[in-house]
């Protein structure tokens, strides 16, 4: 390729030149003249080709008149090559922007793979609460739609690939986000691209939607930190909604994200360096949480034994790196999140 490109380069040059001594050669003969020599008209056609004109040098003879209509015609040419060529390149930067082509470099979101109706509702359950994500798709089309709905999002970054394309998934800092969410339509390629995610990089958080839930422990020993059913927790609600309709209702409540004033949510905090729960035990964290945040502890996640205890032990002591579930109103968030020095789900 780059040797046809150096011959048609070379053509171009050697035309070029014989162009401008076919001129010269009619030019040099006329005794009014100013294009006396070959240098002034190489200057000519420079300035002709493009559109500075200086009229300082300028054919005289019919047929000199006539081999500078190339110049001339050359010139609107070489104009459009470089209007075009701008657009092009503006096109091309906003097109890189918007999907993400240069780069989102951002640590601590989530990321979404696939775009279906399920994970564009998990979508729109993330982004009020203020968590930053990058949506994966091989369609722009379905890219398109997220950024006509959510225009003015600043949390949501677009990322244009395909799914197995790995060096240009490192654009968007895998190893550097919270958790990865896969939803495809078939679990079968869900499966496959967890496990290449899990080859390539080394570490992530994975949670998945299942269509099946019988695939569960498979993907459990694939590595997945979460596999989610949903023919599962929807048979479970309503089911409680059938023999305990009230504490269904409470437990559907609690399962979405609390996006208004004065709503209950369920919350999670990572215990970190500073926090003032360190050392103190569920009794006695359970009263002050209650007390200062009016926030009920339900369970503890101990780091050590990476188990999740519900409703623990009162004698069970908060150790750094655990985490700490409880139900909190939405707007003590700020201050729970200022007194534990780290964000809600962080």
């Amino acid at each position: 390729m780059k040797r046809k490109n150096l011959i048609y380069i070379s053509i171009s040059f050697i035309t070029y030149f014989l162009i401008l001594y076919v001129l010269y050669f009619f030019e040099a003969r006329h005794p009014e003249s100013n294009m006396d020599s070959f240098i002034n008209t190489i200057w000519y056609s420079i300035v002709t080709l493009t559109t500075v004109g200086y009229g300082d040098f300028y054919p005289v003879t019919v047929a000199g008149k006539l081999i500078s209509l190339v110049f001339v015609l050359g010139s609107l040419g070489i104009l459009g090559f470089l209007i075009s060529q701008l657009n092009y390149k503006i096109h091309n930067y906003m097109e890189a922007k918007k999907y993400g082509q240069n780069g989102i470099n951002i640590s601590g979101h989530t990321i979404l793979f696939g775009l279906n109706k399920f994970s564009t509702q998990v979508l729109a359950e993330i982004l009020p609460i203020g968590k930053q994500v990058v949506v994966v798709s091989n369609s722009k089309d379905d890219l398109d739609v997220l950024i006509d709905k959510y225009r003015n999002s600043k949390n949501l970054f677009l990322f244009h690939c395909d799914y197995d394309s790995y060096p240009e998934l490192e654009k968007i800092n895998i190893i550097g986000s919270n958790c990865i969410y896969a939803s495809f339509p078939d679990d079968s390629e869900t499966l496959v691209h967890v496990l290449n995610l899990q080859s390539k990089f080394k570490g992530v958080k994975i949670i998945v939607n299942l269509n099946k839930p019988f695939l569960k422990e498979t993907f459990t020993n694939a590595g997945v930190m979460f596999s989610i059913s949903q023919e599962e927790i929807a048979s479970k609600l309503i089911a409680s909604y059938i023999f305990e309709p009230n504490a269904a209702a409470i437990t559907e409540d609690l399962m979405t994200s609390a996006v208004s004033e004065g709503t209950v949510d369920l919350q999670e905090y990572a215990i970190i360096e500073g926090n003032p729960y360190i050392s103190i035990s569920y009794n006695e964290s359970f009263q002050l949480l209650k007390q200062k945040y009016n926030s009920v502890l339900l369970g503890i996640f101990k780091n050590s034994t990476q188990t999740l205890l519900k409703n623990p032990e009162k004698d069970v002591v908060i150790e750094l790196k655990d985490r700490l579930i409880f139900l909190a109103d939405s707007d003590k968030t700020e201050i729970i999140e200022k007194d534990f020095r780290i964000k809600q789900g962080a």
